[in-house]
């Protein structure tokens, strides 16, 4: 199986991918594994070999990167990842309009009329203004789900944070989500239950959220799939071949791990089957006794 070490150099993280590379599909296999290996992030791949430089968008541009590494003589093939820079349209120049030029016109002459005497106006007492009374201020509702706030910075039904966008009217339709948005959520379940950083998609799992390359197993590392089963200990993710390893006790004669039912002799455990004379390696009908640490039984004492 021709396999081919690929690695992504994205930002200050350099990730690598080995991929068969005579696979008919092997532009979508390999953009599959990277996608998974940066937590489905988007980005334009470039290869930059000896002298040449092209993107690679799909399997033959792909297999010509890889041919050209084989070429030169190259452990792997490296290529970067590069952010897309979109261009914005630019507005299409609109036709000036033409503004007619105002003709000079002569003012039409106003009738004149006398002036009139104006009419003597009594003083009147001033009349002393009442302060109206202060109208009690609205209650306020949240715009995500249309709840009633209680005056927290966060929603109580919702989560979402209410700031200056909560409305003083409440909502004909209410849109209650399901579950509260990530900035509602506890920090314990945002951020990575192994490096402690914020955690965007990933794995949620035992109650917490992982990035995909931290959820392994807490004792060998390797992640989960196949033989290697997701278990729980001291609420630490851990693979079923090291607990069985390392968390499940074993019999003091055969070395095997305990499933069921075990006897418990001298602060030993032992399989059923495994508690037998050390001497004559038969069980025991009725009484024993212990002999350095091993059960005998009363014929061989």
């Amino acid at each position: 199986m021709p396999l081919m070490k690929i690695k992504v150099k994205y930002g200050t993280a350099n990730k690598i991918v080995n991929i068969e590379r005579t696979l008919p599909n092997l532009y979508e296999v390999f953009i599959k594994e990277i996608e998974q290996k940066y937590s489905g992030a988007k980005f334009q791949i470039i290869y930059k070999g000896d002298g040449t430089s092209f993107k690679i968008v799909d399997t033959k541009s792909l297999t010509d990167a890889i041919e050209h590494c084989i070429e030169h003589k190259q452990p792997f093939l490296q290529l970067e990842g590069q952010d897309e820079v979109k261009e914005t349209p630019k507005p299409a120049a609109q036709p000036q309009k033409e503004v007619a030029k105002p003709t000079p016109s002569t003012p039409a002459k106003q009738p004149t009329t006398p002036a009139k005497t104006p009419a003597t106006v009594a003083p009147s007492t001033p009349s002393k203004t009442e302060p109206a009374p202060a109208s009690p201020s609205k209650p306020k509702f949240c715009t995500n789900c249309g709840a009633k706030l209680s005056g927290g910075k966060f929603c109580s039904e919702c989560g979402a944070p209410t700031g200056e966008s909560a409305v003083s009217h409440e909502p004909t339709t209410q849109h209650r989500p399901t579950t509260p948005p990530p900035s509602a959520l506890d920090e314990d379940i945002i951020k990575c239950g192994k490096c402690g950083k914020p955690v965007e998609g990933g794995v949620k799992a035992l109650g917490r959220y992982w990035h995909t390359d931290c959820f392994t197993c807490s004792v060998c590392g390797e992640k989960f799939g196949g033989n290697r089963k997701l278990m729980e200990h001291d609420g630490k993710p851990i693979c079923s071949i090291c607990y069985e390893e390392t968390c499940v006790p074993r019999c003091f004669k055969c070395g095997k791990p305990l499933d069921g039912k075990y006897l418990v002799v001298d602060d030993h455990n032992y399989h059923p089957n495994c508690f037998v004379c050390t001497r004559c390696g038969k069980p025991f009908n009725g009484s024993y006794m212990l002999i350095n640490g091993q059960p005998v039984c009363k014929k061989c004492v």
